[in-house]
């Protein structure tokens, strides 16, 4: 039986497993490093100094407004910067490494180039995506000018005469899409047709010159696109809140630089949420430099991850928590949507019993061949208690390899990881704090790629190809307990790209079908009937769907958003099932939207990449953008009077499920019964939606 190993060269104040293990694999690979770097421990702001910027506008007490602990805590996991990939042109050559000599994140030159015709009624929608197309109509105003206050483009080539105050990529504001839109419409004119493709490369929104540039727009279909239409996309001749209904964009790095499972997801959408609501202040006092108060917010983040602690203490959550107190503090309304995930049926969500006198029942993965992702496992302790901490090494693993190879794994310890023979699998632990000051067991098991394509002779010639097949997992614990096991996100390095194959759990108490052939969800659903849903899960079943939900949205200052399908209003199928309430008040899914309009028609409508066409995207992050609207929506009545600083949040769109359904009750009697932990407080015939329906409202 082999132990863990401490003394290993893996810090896990410095890295997460998914940023070390990127280190060793994937970041070895040809592919993974051609024509990159890492950012760089000097390009990144110090923590502290960072989320502080803020202060000098708000209040000259910088000491009220402080949160470098969750900041210095996301760098910290993410080596500062030094271990995160980034295009070479995309650095900052000239960024001071020196961290007292570090530029204002909000510059003389920011306050200058933000606009200075937003009214003071009007409201901010934040979207944090890609293949964001900024010359769409849906996004301008009557005289063709855009709406969008300003997009940072991550990873964009860096210019360093107009974003010097940048580590990385580059940033438009209004006057710099307003000129390049005339640049390139015909006859320089706003209102007549603009040559698109010119309008992308100019502002290198597709960068068809870089290995792993932008492509989204591109395509027929622009993910990012098509959720800020859904979010904040009107026709600007008849759009009467358009001159109120502003855009702060940011476009993420291209799909690979977020890691094939998320490994660098957080890194990026944090400087992306801090972006955002900083420009959003920094706006407000440029225009009323003598007056308190500032923007309604409703921030869109249309991604998540399948594993995670799942109680909000992620340092992404507890980033957007610190925001969204401090402006309840100030009496701003502030939302944040983001998707309950589209996981349900991946088979990626286990329940495990555990002893200390006998291993747990086999715990069957499935890594398929030919696959050119690596994979990962994550356990975690169900009860969090202190007293984990004492008897923490007793935890020990049996792990069989498809090729039958059995290896037993004793002793961890935090921030300690244990190789299986092969060199093709790692087994990292951790004792993960959780809000509360108690304490989560996490093991995270990496497993190599089933294919690798190209070496290269000095880096990645260590880089082994693992054994496809079923893995099988056992566990031993100090006490009878329960695990929680997650496959995590895959995804494949480009867009439509299917050379990440996703792994799962293959156990036979996991029932797909029904006996009629038609997918299992995971509760029934009557048309018509006032009876509640049944389980549909086997009693004895240990993989399931509860507790498929996203793991970056389960803080309370989080909404987390369902679909289900317009025509009959059942739960759609891939919507995820969160674990059920723990109390009949606390959600982790506050309402459903609309994602599929019939059985036939799936998805819904909206802008595609190119202007004039529509798309149908299907998943819940078409959910998110709905509510993001109707929290947009209801704070354009918002006025300065009086505090409505409640409107948007979680709470807010509970409410609006729990109506939601009650005028479902009344207006379409023929809709069945749902679960909380599928639809959350209720369903929302979203008003917007019948702007993007594919067949007239009755």
């Amino acid at each position: 039986m082999s132990e863990f190993k401490k003394d290993n060269g893996w810090n896990a104040t410095r890295e997460t497993p998914y940023v070390n293990w990127w280190g060793i694999v994937d970041g070895q690979l040809p592919a993974n490093f051609r024509d990159f770097d890492d950012a760089g421990e000097g390009i990144f702001f110090d923590p502290g100094r960072l989320v502080d910027r803020i202060e000098r506008l708000r209040s000259p007490d910088r000491e009220t407004f402080r949160f470098s602990k969750e900041m210095k805590q996301i760098l910290e996991k993410f080596g500062r910067g030094s271990l995160v990939p980034l295009p070479k042109d995309s650095k900052n050559p000239h960024w001071p490494k020196d961290p007292d000599k570090l530029p204002d994140w909000i510059t003389r030159e920011v306050m200058d180039r933000l606009p200075d015709d937003v009214p003071n009624d009007a409201v901010i929608v934040g979207v944090i995506d890609t293949g964001v197309a900024l010359g769409h109509r849906a996004f301008r105003l009557g005289n063709g000018e855009t709406r969008v206050i300003s997009a940072w483009q991550q990873t964009a080539e860096f210019h360093h005469q107009s974003a010097d105050y940048l580590p990385f990529g580059d940033e438009w504001f209004a006057g710099d899409i307003n000129g390049k839109l005339r640049d390139h419409s015909l006859n320089r004119n706003l209102n007549d047709r603009l040559d698109e493709d010119a309008f992308n490369r100019a502002l290198r929104l597709v960068e068809p010159q870089r290995i792993r540039g932008h492509r989204d727009l591109d395509h027929r279909a622009a993910h990012g696109t098509h959720i800020m239409d859904i979010a904040a996309g009107g026709d600007p001749a008849s759009f009467a809140d358009a001159e109120r209904l502003r855009m702060i964009v940011v476009n993420l790095p291209t799909q690979y630089l977020h890691g094939y499972a998320g490994n660098f997801l957080e890194f990026f959408a944090s400087y992306a949420v801090v972006r955002v609501f900083h420009l959003a202040e920094a706006l407000w006092r440029k225009n009323n430099p003598e007056r308190s108060g500032g923007y309604p917010v409703a921030l869109n983040f249309a991604y998540g991850m399948m594993g995670g602690p799942k109680d909000g203490s992620r340092m992404l959550e507890k980033l957007m928590d610190l925001f969204v107190t401090k402006r309840k503090e100030s009496g701003l309304p502030t939302s944040i949507c983001m998707p309950a995930g589209n996981e349900n049926l991946a088979k990626s969500v286990a329940r495990v019993q555990t002893r200390p006198d006998r291993w747990s029942d086999p715990i069957p993965w499935r890594i398929l061949p030919s696959d050119r992702t690596s994979n990962h496992l994550e356990f975690w302790s169900t009860v969090t208690t202190n007293s984990l901490k004492d008897d923490f090494d007793q935890y020990a693993f049996k792990i069989t390899t498809p090729t039958g190879d059995h290896s037993e794994i004793s002793a961890p310890r935090h921030g300690a990881y244990a190789d299986l023979p092969g060199g093709f699998a790692r087994l990292y632990c951790l004792l993960h704090p959780t809000e509360d000051d108690a304490t989560h067991v996490h093991f995270m098991l990496a497993i190599s790629p089933t294919l690798i394509i190209e070496r290269d002779a000095e880096r990645g010639a260590q880089v082994v190809a693992a054994p496809a097949g079923i893995w099988t997992i056992e566990v031993r614990s100090p006490r009878p307990s329960e695990l929680t096991v997650y496959v995590q996100s895959d995804q494949s390095a480009k867009v439509q790209s299917n050379a990440g194959l996703r792994s799962y759990l293959d156990h036979s108490c996991y029932k797909p079908y029904l006996p009629n052939g038609r997918i299992r969800d995971t509760y029934s659903y009557q048309l018509g009937s006032s009876e509640m849903p049944v389980d549909q899960e086997e009693p004895d079943a240990f993989v399931t769907r509860k507790g498929s939900h996203n793991a970056l949205a389960t803080t309370t200052s989080i909404s987390a958003l369902a679909g289900f399908r317009r025509s009959d209003g059942r739960p759609a199928a891939y919507s995820a099932t969160s674990f059920p309430p723990r109390c009949p008040c606390v959600h982790e899914i506050q309402a459903a939207y609309p994602t599929d309009d019939s059985p036939a028609l799936y998805g819904v409508l909206a802008a595609g990449a190119r202007d004039g066409s529509s798309v149908a995207f299907r998943g819940t992050s078409m959910a998110a953008a709905m509510a993001t609207r109707a929290a947009a929506n209801a704070m354009l009545d918002w006025t300065q009077a009086g505090n409505c600083a409640h409107l948007g949040n979680s709470d807010w769109h509970d409410r609006e499920g729990a109506a939601g359904e009650l005028d479902i009750a009344r207006t379409h009697p023929y809709f069945g019964m749902t679960m909380a932990d599928k639809t959350g407080r209720g369903r929302v015939l979203s008003q917007e939606h019948h702007r993007l329906w594919r067949k007239a409202p009755r």
